[in-house]
């Protein structure tokens, strides 16, 4: 059976990437969209592609999910999720995601991001603002953006099991057409999700060409 990375092959050969303004394919990266009652959507990234990225993968990753939440009509708020708050642990692991953090500033000031932290101060806004008060973030966090594939790939399947969440995805950005590579076992529900998706991206590109 092929797994998720064998599968994108044959979707790269025909379709290729997006360009990425350098007249290269730009960077592949998944996301998956949790719904939870009584709040609004939230999106993890990288949970399907690039299992060690660094600083400048990162900031692609988070720029390309940010562009997609935008497409749907959210505002998004990113965070720049690891084990460390804003330098609290001396590691390369939180140092890349704090890079990451500057470098899609540089790229977009206008887009709320911030970090390195941790998920639950991501995701509690008062927290955030008590404990951190210069975050840039104005409310909590609706897209978290994992220094590790790792990390979101299981962070998601345990909101799926434990946390109630439903679950949409893998969603795959980058490509220069909406492709989508459902997962083993995937339900019809599942196949009706990503199809809803694949045509609202497909509306949003033509809307900016």
């Amino acid at each position: 059976e092929a797994n998720y990375a064998e599968a994108l092959r044959p979707c790269l050969h025909v379709v290729g990437r997006k360009p990425d303004g350098s007249g290269d394919g730009g960077r592949l990266a998944g996301l998956y969209m949790l719904a939870f009652p009584n709040r609004e959507l939230l999106f993890l990234a990288d949970t399907t592609v690039n299992i060690e990225p660094d600083a400048r993968s990162l900031a692609e990753i988070s720029l390309q999910t940010a562009a997609f939440v935008r497409d749907l009509g959210i505002e998004p708020r990113v965070a720049m999720v690891t084990f460390s708050n804003f330098g609290s642990v001396s590691h390369h692991e939180a140092s890349t995601a704090a890079e990451a953090v500057t470098r899609v500033s540089e790229i977009d000031p206008d887009l709320e991001i911030d970090g390195e932290m941790q998920a639950d101060t991501a995701l509690d806004f008062i927290k955030l603002k008590s404990t951190y008060p210069f975050s840039r973030l104005t409310g909590p966090a609706n897209i978290l953006v994992f220094s590790r594939l790792s990390a979101a790939n299981s962070a998601y399947k345990l909101l799926e099991e434990l946390g109630g969440a439903d679950v949409i995805g893998p969603v795959l950005l980058g490509m220069a057409k909406p492709v989508h590579v459902l997962q083993r076992g995937s339900s019809l529900s599942n196949v009706l999700d990503l199809a809803t998706v694949a045509s609202v991206d497909w509306q949003a590109r033509n809307r900016q060409i």
